[in-house]
């Protein structure tokens, strides 16, 4: 019965690693894909064609 616990208690820290990673590589590209939003409409209304992206 023990070694059921131990492997729910592995599981448990398994899940809480993959979440824990999935929230960063979403939160990656989440700024990356802002950046280029940004760059992109910088781009469409500079009055001279020059990208001038706002850095945060």
């Amino acid at each position: 019965m023990s070694s059921l616990f131990k492997n729910l208690d592995d599981c448990k820290i398994l899940l809480f690693n993959i979440d824990a990673r999935l929230r960063n590589q979403h939160r990656q590209f989440i700024s990356s894909a802002r950046l280029a939003l940004e760059q992109w409409i910088d781009k469409k209304t500079s009055p001279y064609g020059d990208s001038k992206a706002v850095k945060r």
